[in-house]
């Protein structure tokens, strides 16, 4: 029994149906049947409802109606609510032609009347479609009892009074005297469903009944608590004798009393597999502890792929009479397995005899009261252990593990400023274990996941941190599989928390730059001496970061990896802008750049050693290979042409942090003190307590921040990724950025060569975001490069720094049509246009193109577009077509035009060869010749064409 307000009910004042009366003259043995009465506004039962109203007259008989379909299943209950007056209720439904179906009474107690009709039943079926009359009566000798009923109804399919059923959830509600309760789920065919109704009102007689109808309404099970009266249970899956889902849609559940006079309280426990996972998934080697109430469905899930073996151990910690069952079912919902018993086990592997995991994905795993009846409560402890076949490897981290600046990229729509950047030639598609040659990557037996993005954070790997660049989750989001199914994790992390790269590129454009106060006169601190303090900051986020990461993988081997030390304190043409000597990393700034290096590295060592992971050293292997090292780079150094890949690995210096990470692993194959994986991988070390660190410095207050800013032309299109970077002398530019505070005011400027040329004053909006134009100084030198900056007090109110490194440019060298739209945006670069117009947006503009309406162009070069061109493929700008079959002669051979050159053309050919047949001479010089033989050659066994004739 539902609530007032789910319940559907009607009652005697609202609908009232019509009463007939019957009378039976036995002198002369007339009897008026049903069929022949003729009823006025007959009541609609409501499909998963109920009616309440009474027979208030000795005789009375009560119409209502339904519709149905022929091989849909109903089942009606009359429930005599009056206390003890002696109506005992009886049903009669009649088909849509008015024949009798079926009529019955409530047994002995008199109070409910009950019909179940479905396709195969021996007393009830709907064979007929169209609307079917319920009759409501007294049942008893005379027929001449009154009193109050209600009138419950469900068809199948459509009945869903208490909705759908949550999949590995529970449903609680209250049988009243002739309920029925109706209820449904979604599923495929071949997958697997339990539900088991338990009453949980104590002494009460309730029986629970559960019903199964198919989607197309066919009963496939009904079924009702043994004599413990207290559980009853459905199990459904494919070849099972009593209960498999043979069809894809939506199922009904309806739930009653099995005696019919009975009521009480009951909870519906359902699980479907593929889907239930109550529980979550399952620890690889760990266990989890549960309890199992009355008619309790408990569901896990775990991963594996085909060919692993698994081991599942339930086991009873309640000492009672529980006997727990355990089912498992596979990806696509097949029962693999099911045992039951004070200790249940499932073992599965390819050598099994019963069990083996055939499919790869999310398998299922329920646990029950495995008894007879079902009704057994108790606690319980599930362990699991899976041996897992292949290999599974994440590379985590920033663009130093994605491959920054070395395309190609796996993913080849990757532009200069977009996408993560993930190169073939990264680190992590050269690393190995130790037992075999071959690449992860690169093995069929294993499964590698590139998911490092440059630019990345450490707030874009956490599992519910920030998306990465081209709106990617963060790396160890869920769908990511950052979990105790890896074997072995790569990453590098904390440049960009500590605005490392940023640093290097802010000091191109300022001398001494670690004297420098960036965030005046907001606050005073030199970088040099707020370097310390950021790594203290960093350091507590890659602590917390390298903590999911160990608890997320239990079963992983985590390679840290810290960063080279990028440049040598050499000066070189590698740390200067090309043609501007003078713009560069003098040897007193890479000195200080290489303290801050290894201050950053040190962060990076005792935040792995303090959480317990590996932490790889890769510094020493680039000594001498820096940028402008003594040995050859293996490092870049500045790129004018593209600075994000400035001061990040070469290919070499990518392969090198492999060999580094390989060496490591290959170190460690024996007298590991943690010990290893089943993979054989060496597992995390140990956490190191209470480390006392030398890098960082204590914090006090909040610090101040760079970011990024984007600098483009204001007169560029959107998506002009040739724009950005760049200034013009003479012309705007557009300023882009985040995180300041709301409406604050931002101070714009641009330095060049160590001067600062302040710009403008503009004001983030309510949201803290910024979007201005500002207009260059045309005075402004050409050819060099510097960093415009966005400078205000931030959030914090202690500096926020934006900027962007620049190229400034010549306008003819940018736009040399001077339309505004640089020439690598231009769709018409040689002439003006403005508005970029593409009519048949084939990427040349209007203006320029031969056919501006016509998407195929003018493919022949003879300036005739192709919608109108009788030979798009071979230039006849004189379009000649003697036989006007609309094919050019040039490329018609066709000459008995019956649709293809063959050897009725050929002999043709040969009549024509030397004479000036205008059809056969193809190039129209006026005769029949070896040219025109050459042409019939190339068009021979094919049609004439092709031709804007084709497409008409």
């Amino acid at each position: 029994m539902f609530s007032s307000n789910s319940k559907s009910s009607q009652n005697a004042s609202g609908l009232k149906h019509s009463r007939q009366y019957l009378w039976c003259t036995v002198a002369i043995g007339l009897f008026i049947t049903f069929g022949q009465l003729h009823t006025v506004d007959a009541a609609s039962l409501v499909n998963g409802g109920v009616i309440s109203d009474s027979i208030s007259a000795p005789g009375e008989q009560d119409i209502h109606t339904f519709t149905a379909t022929a091989g849909e299943s109903v089942q009606l209950r009359a429930a005599h609510t009056g206390g003890t007056v002696a109506l005992s209720p009886r049903l009669t439904l009649l088909a849509p032609n008015g024949a009798q179906i079926i009529s019955t009474s409530g047994p002995q107690s008199r109070d409910v009347a009950a019909i179940s009709c479905f396709t195969s039943s021996l007393f009830c079926e709907l064979t007929q479609t169209g609307t079917y009359t319920v009759v409501v009566s007294d049942g008893t000798s005379g027929g001449n009892q009154t009193g109050p009923y209600n009138l419950h109804f469900v068809r199948a399919p459509g009945a869903n009074e208490g909705g759908a059923l949550p999949n590995g959830g529970s449903v609680s509600d209250t049988i009243d005297l002739g309920d029925l309760d109706s209820y449904t789920f979604t599923a495929n065919a071949g997958e697997a469903v339990q539900i088991r109704m338990a009453h949980t009102g104590g002494t009460v007689a309730l029986i629970p009944q559960i019903n199964l109808y198919a989607p197309d309404g066919t009963l496939i099970i009904s079924t009702s608590s043994p004599q413990s009266r207290d559980v009853a249970a459905i199990s459904c899956f494919t070849s099972s004798l009593f209960c498999e889902l043979t069809q894809t849609g939506t199922y009904t559940v309806v739930v009653t009393d099995s005696n019919g006079g009975q009521i009480g309280p009951y909870t519906l426990h359902y699980a479907r597999a593929p889907g239930a996972n109550e529980g979550g998934a399952l620890p690889n080697g760990g266990s989890v502890s549960d309890t199992i109430d009355l008619g309790d469905l408990d569901s896990y899930t775990f991963t594996a792929n085909a060919g692993e073996a698994v081991q599942i151990q339930v086991t009873d910690l309640s000492g009672g009479p529980l006997s727990l069952r355990v089912d498992l079912y596979s990806p696509s919902g097949l029962l693999i397995s099911s045992t039951s018993g004070d200790t249940a086990t499932i073992n599965c592997s390819d050598t099994a005899t019963f069990c083996e995991l055939t499919e790869n994905g999310t398998y299922t795993v329920m646990i029950s009261d495995g008894n007879s009846s079902g009704a057994q409560i108790g606690d319980y402890s599930i362990e699991f252990d899976l041996i897992l076949d292949l290999l599974s490897y994440a590379a985590l981290g920033d663009s130093y593990s994605s491959g920054e600046g070395l395309p190609p990229y796996f993913n080849t729509t990757d532009g200069f400023l977009t996408g993560c950047h993930r190169s073939t030639r990264a680190y992590s598609t050269h690393i190995r274990t130790p037992d075999n040659t071959e690449p992860i990557a690169d093995r069929a037996d294993a499964q590698f996941d590139f998911l490092a993005c440059t630019g990345s954070d450490t707030s874009n790997i956490t599992a519910f941190g920030n998306q990465q660049r081209g709106d990617e989750p963060p790396q160890m989001a869920p769908e990511n599989g950052i979990n105790a199914s890896r074997d072995l994790l790569t990453i590098t992390i904390g440049g960009n928390d500590a605005f490392f790269i940023r640093i290097v590129i802010f000091c191109f454009a300022h001398d001494a730059c670690n004297e420098i106060k960036p965030f005046a006169p907001h606050s005073n601190f030199e970088i040099g001496d707020l370097f310390p303090l950021w790594m203290a900051v960093v350091k507590s986020r890659l602590q917390n970061l390298f903590g999911e990461i160990r608890t997320a993988t239990p079963n992983a081997a985590t390679l840290v990896l810290d960063y080279p030390l990028v440049v040598s304190g050499n000066e070189c043409p590698a740390v200067q802008v090309p043609f501007f000597p003078d713009v560069k990393l003098s040897a007193s700034e890479q000195a200080w750049m290489r303290g801050a290096n290894q201050q950053l590295n040190t962060a990076v060592a005792e935040a792995a050693a303090q959480v317990g992971l590996h932490y790889v050293p890769v510094a020493n292997h680039f000594q001498g290979h820096e940028a402008c090292g003594d040995l050859d780079d293996w490092v870049n150094g500045f790129v004018l042409i593209n600075p994000e890949s400035s001061f990040h690995p070469t290919s070499r210096g990518q392969l090198e942090y492999a060999n580094v990470a390989n060496a490591y692993l290959d170190s460690l194959q024996t007298g590991w003190p943690a010990g290893y994986l089943p993979n054989g991988l060496p597992r995390n070390p140990d956490p190191v307590a209470n480390l006392q660190s030398p890098a960082t410095a204590e914090v006090t207050g909040p610090l101040p921040a760079f970011g990024d800013l984007e600098v483009r032309l204001a007169s560029a299109p959107a998506g002009c990724t040739e724009a950005v970077g760049l200034v013009v002398p003479g012309e705007m530019a557009r300023v882009l950025g985040s995180g300041f505070a709301p409406s604050e005011s931002v101070t714009l400027s641009l330095v060049v060569a160590n001067e600062r040329l302040p710009l403008s004053t503009v004001n983030a909006d309510a949201n803290g975001n910024l979007d201005a134009t500002v207009l260059i100084p045309a005075t402004l030198p050409v050819g060099n490069v510097g960093t415009l900056e966005a400078l205000a007090a931030g959030p914090d109110g202690v500096g926020l720094l934006l900027f962007d490194l620049v190229r400034i440019a010549d306008s003819i060298t940018v736009d040399s049509d001077a339309d505004g739209i640089p020439d690598g945006c231009d769709n018409c670069p040689a002439t003006a246009n403005t508005d970029q117009a593409d009519q048949d947006l084939d990427g040349r503009g209007d203006i320029c193109d031969t056919c501006p309406q016509d998407v195929a162009g003018d493919e022949d070069g003879d300036s005739i577009c192709a919608e109108s061109d009788n030979c798009t493929i071979i230039a006849n700008p004189d379009q000649r077509d003697t036989n006007n079959d609309g094919y050019g002669n040039v490329c018609d051979a066709d000459l008995d035009n019956n649709g293809i050159v063959n050897t009725f053309d050929l002999a043709r050919f040969k009549a024509a060869f030397g004479t000036s047949d205008a059809d056969a001479d193809f190039d129209g010089n006026g005769v029949v010749n070896t040219f025109d033989l050459a042409r019939f050659k190339s068009m021979f066994g094919q049609p004439p064409g092709p031709s804007a004739a084709d497409a008409q």
